[in-house]
């Protein structure tokens, strides 16, 4: 795993794949719950994304897969919470990195510090189950003059 800094926007508009955390939360109309942070941003930038995502979400179980593709859009949905109001769950981030480096479609992936930010967890807690779990094919991109346990 490869770490920069930059902002993860940039290298999507540049046209490279990105991760973008999620959670597993749906809402009584059946649209995935996307209301903080780079989820928030991804709906706003694409506005079927929600519900296409939902969809997913709702097969999730039948599905036995964390991860949602969107090849249309450079974009893979990384679920990092069980719900989008309890703090990121790093079974579920491992999970979801061990997901990713079985099942990359994609000679090249740049992510988030995942469930850190909103997540509520920090870079110490999160970096070492990143680290174990991904490959060179990933690169963790931070906010410049971000601190590790932010962003």
């Amino acid at each position: 795993m490869k770490q920069v800094e930059g902002n993860l926007w940039d290298y999507h508009d540049s046209g490279q794949w990105i991760g973008i955390p999620t959670n597993l939360s749906t809402t009584t109309q059946g649209l995935a719950v996307m209301g903080r942070g780079l989820a928030r941003e991804a709906r706003i930038r694409f506005p079927l994304l929600s519900a296409q995502l939902g969809n997913h979400i709702q097969n999730h179980k039948t599905r036995g897969s964390a991860l949602f593709w969107f090849f249309n859009l450079r974009i893979v949905c990384v679920p990092v919470k069980h719900e989008w109001r309890n703090p990121a769950s790093l079974n579920l981030i491992r999970v979801s990195c061990t997901q990713l480096t079985r099942e990359t479609h994609v000679p090249e992936l740049y992510l988030p510090k995942l469930g850190c930010g909103y997540g509520r967890r920090t870079w110490e807690e999160v970096g070492p189950v990143m680290r174990e779990e991904l490959g060179d094919q990933f690169t963790v991109v931070s906010l410049e003059g971000d601190k590790d346990d932010q962003l």
